[in-house]
């Protein structure tokens, strides 16, 4: 049950890579200055994937979550091109938690059972990424694009919520 959020975290974080290109426009940036966001974006993945091992505590992932929910729902709600600098302490936050997430969720596995449990897992997180991004869309439409960041961090805190208080899952 504990992966089941796992499995969450992961198909939010991936539903909304496809996004971020149309929020930065969305402060009418040029393309140039889009590409060099996105890719910096990316390279504070590699670095959150690089630095994880520093971040170190039990339950450490939830407070990673929560500060990064926060400053997307900060991001989102304010709408200012001044506030982008969130976004990416947001997305290392957010990255360092998921890689060490993901640490858990392999030594959980058995060797011979790691292939097929991580294909399932990949399968699911696809299917599970269309309706992200259908719903992630129709809020767009309805909303503006910035509502997405903003229900970013706020159904991650909802999971949050939900795992750690009414589920009362002590670590991930």
């Amino acid at each position: 049950m504990k992966y089941c959020y796992f499995f969450v975290l992961s198909l939010q974080r991936g539903s909304i890579d496809e996004w971020w290109p149309l929020f930065y426009e969305s402060f009418h940036l040029p393309v140039s200055i889009i590409g060099i966001l996105v890719a910096a974006g990316y390279g504070v993945f590699t670095i959150a994937g690089y630095t994880a091992h520093l971040f170190k505590g039990n339950g450490i992932e939830y407070v990673l979550l929560i500060i990064s929910a926060l400053l997307f729902i900060i991001v989102g709600f304010g709408k200012s091109v001044i506030l982008l600098p969130f976004i990416f302490i947001a997305l290392f936050l957010l990255k360092v938690a998921n890689v060490k997430l993901e640490i858990k969720f392999q030594q959980a596995i058995r060797g011979d059972q790691r292939a097929t449990i991580s294909s399932l897992k990949s399968l699911f997180l696809e299917i599970g990424y269309i309706g992200f991004v259908l719903f992630f869309g129709f809020i767009s439409t309805v909303l503006g694009i910035s509502a997405i960041i903003y229900l970013l961090g706020s159904l991650l805190l909802l999971w949050i919520i939900i795992f750690k208080f009414f589920l009362k899952i002590k670590s991930i």
